[in-house]
């Protein structure tokens, strides 16, 4: 019984590495996966990053503003572009879009854009978000729900600062903070 429930404790220590990569409500994220759990990858062959709502507290989304700037090492790589998916008013990598009917979440996600590149080895890309150029919400991302066109719903990044990459290609990941949950033994000796 004994190994049962230290068993027990090690996997609900472990759960949350494999969990979303920003658990709080209304994120927004640049990942390599539609899950929102994959912030860094090497720089191999092709690669789709996705410009990702995460947790949205609003399960109804019309409008989206924001803006993604790619900071790299090199100017000569194969790129794709961006490709959304409502309508941007605005060119991408800024983004003052809509959508026709309102856009569920799929888990917990919403995938707003999505950037396909062919980055040379030896290459490295960092991600980062800030507001759109003239923001609704000064300082901020937001999206818009249906059920309540007025209100702006502001998000926040998973670095928790708009100066920090939030993903990066070719780089280790330890080259920025991601958050974490943190639990004490204590924590976990309670639930028995």
């Amino acid at each position: 019984m004994k190994k049962f429930l230290v068993l027990v404790a090690i996997a609900i220590m472990a759960a949350p590495a494999f969990a979303q990569a920003d658990p709080d409500p209304d994120g927004i994220g640049v990942y390599f996966d539609t899950a929102g759990e994959v912030l860094c990858q090497p720089a191999l062959g092709f690669v789709s990053a996705n410009l990702l709502i995460t947790n949205p507290t609003g399960a109804d989304l019309v409008g989206f503003e924001g803006e993604v700037v790619i900071e790299t090492d090199v100017t000569a790589y194969g790129f794709q572009g961006w490709t959304v998916t409502g309508t941007n008013a605005a060119a991408a990598p800024e983004f003052f879009m809509a959508w026709a009917s309102p856009v569920m979440p799929e888990g917990n996600t919403i995938l707003v854009a999505t950037y396909g590149a062919y980055p040379l080895n030896g290459t490295f890309m960092k991600f980062f978000l800030k507001p759109y150029i003239a923001p609704s919400v000064p300082g901020k991302m937001v999206y818009i729900q249906s059920s309540d066109p007025g209100g702006l719903i502001p998000l926040q990044v998973p670095v928790g600062d708009y100066a920090l990459p939030v993903a990066t290609i070719g780089l280790p990941c330890e080259e920025f903070p991601v958050p974490t949950e943190d639990k004490s033994w204590g924590q976990v000796k309670s639930l028995f």
